[in-house]
């Protein structure tokens, strides 16, 4: 029988970071994996943790993700994410909202079609759809679109400065 599976995006950031050491000291106790889309090896090796390693903003990367959870006839319980930019790292608007609103919405599609019923995800404080600021309003689009999404618990963690 397969193990259940979190599914962690942003393993390479500040938030992921710091929660990967975390879910892999209970996945070794625990019969579950975590999945980690990331772009460049993590330079990490656990028995509990599987890397997908490439762009996962690209329609290939999102392909081998969901190659990766069928490969090993995997049950997502769970999707976690840190993903997150800022504007000046992205460059633009639209590199930002690409991130920040569409990697993380396609991801929890992924997790939610392989049965995930929890999503954790950063957010900021006063995300807002409607918002006049640029920055609240694609958080809270993406807020909007992972409550759509139909998981049973949603969690958004929104931290401010």
């Amino acid at each position: 029988m397969a193990a259940d599976v979190v599914l962690l995006a942003g393993a390479t950031g500040l938030i992921g970071g710091l929660a990967l050491p975390q879910l892999l000291q209970r996945a070794a106790r625990e019969d579950w994996q975590i999945v980690a889309p990331v772009r460049r090896a993590l330079g990490l090796k656990h028995p509990r943790l599987r890397c997908v390693v490439g762009d996962p903003g690209t329609a290939d990367g999102l392909a081998a993700i969901e190659s990766a959870l069928s490969g090993q006839g995997a049950r997502v319980t769970s999707f976690a994410c840190g993903l997150g930019s800022t504007l000046r790292a992205a460059g633009s608007q639209a590199a930002f909202a690409a991130v920040d609103r569409d990697l993380v919405l396609a991801l929890a599609g992924i997790a939610r079609r392989r049965g995930a019923r929890q999503a954790i995800v950063v957010s900021s404080v006063g995300a807002a759809a409607g918002s006049s600021n640029f920055y609240l309003r694609v958080k809270g689009e993406m807020e909007a679109g992972i409550e759509a999404l139909g998981f049973e618990c949603v969690d958004f963690l929104q931290p401010g400065l």
